[in-house]
This record gives structure tokens, sequence and C-alpha cells, in this order.
């Protein structure tokens, strides 16, 4: 999970998760500096500077708003075979090549700036199907379709690919529906 956070807040965000003994380090992806750290069941989680983001950062546990989570920046996703998610990305989500550097590409998918970055990571270690869930897993994506008919359009497309683990259609729109939910490792 990449978070979007404003540029420059990188050295706020490392003293403060030491300051809660969470161990943080810095890596340059793409020639800019992120902060990686893991929640307790080792999933990762990056932080990145963005320029510009207009989304209201949540200012809670105490956070100034000028170095606030913004929300999502992207999600990064392990593969094996780059060349089929490529492929995925672009036929169903008229996704774009941005950049690819070594083992990691990135694609945008939807308005820029909206967790839109889609960064594929060649991970030839395991076999995909041994990759872990925990507390905390990222288990899917959501992608926001604008209505549901074109939601209920895309679904099939995918589905029509040979994609066939997609959930029923929602409209995520209304207030009752805006709280995250949470499921149990299997």
């Amino acid at each position: 999970m990449q978070l979007a956070v404003p540029a420059g807040s990188l050295d706020y965000w490392q003293r403060r998760l030491g300051e809660h003994h969470v161990g943080a380090s810095n890596i340059e992806v793409f020639d800019r500096r992120r902060l990686v750290f893991r929640h307790p069941s080792g999933i990762e989680y990056v932080m990145v500077g963005v320029e510009g983001d207009t989304r209201e950062g949540y200012t809670g546990g105490g956070v100034p708003a000028e170095y606030a989570i913004h929300g999502i920046h992207g999600v990064g996703v392990h593969v094996a075979n780059p060349e089929n998610m490529v492929e995925f990305l672009s036929d169903s989500f008229y996704g774009k090549a941005l950049l690819e550097e070594g083992d990691r590409m990135v694609h945008t998918v939807g308005q820029p700036g909206r967790g839109g970055a889609v960064e594929l990571v060649v991970n030839r270690r395991e076999e995909p199907g041994t990759w872990r869930y925990g507390s905390g897993t990222i288990h899917h994506f959501a992608w926001n379709a604008e209505t549901l008919e074109n939601q209920d359009e895309l679904k099939f497309e995918i589905e029509g690919v040979g994609y066939t683990d997609i959930s029923e259609l929602k409209d995520r729109r209304s207030s009752s529906s805006t709280a995250a939910k949470r499921s149990s490792p299997s």
C-alpha cells in the first residue's frame, strides 16, 4: 500500500514512526525518496511524497495538516509475469505505462492523483499463491467506475478475459458504506 503524504514530510513521518517504535527505512525508487515501514504482521507500507495533492489530509492523532496523509497514492502488486498484468491493465482499465526501472513499472489508471498508480514489482522468488495474508492485509482493490452501469460493464469485461474473483456490484457513495470492511485472514 502506498500512502500519499505532502512532499517534504517524510522526515516528520520517520521521526513520528520512530517515536511509536516503528522502524522505517528510506529507499529510492524512480529517483524519489520513499519511506518504508511494516505492519506488525509484515505487510509493507510505503509513504510517497506528492506535490500538489488537493485531497484533504487526515489530521487525527495530532498530525499537523502540513504533514497529513492525503490518501492512497497507489498500490504495489507483486507479479511473476508482468506481461500478463500489463496487458490486463491496458485492455481492461486503459492503463498507461508511466515509468519503468529494473524490476518495477508503474502504470496509471483513472484520474491522476487519486490513488491510480499501479506499481508492478516482479517477484520470481516465490510461486504465485505462496504470498501470505496477515492482519492488515490489503486483500482487494476497488476502482471508481463512476456509475453502476459502468461498473457492471467493467465487471463483465474482466470476467470475459478470465478473471473470475470479482465481488458483487456495490454503490459505495452513500455515507452508510464508508466504513472500511475488515475480514479475517483465512
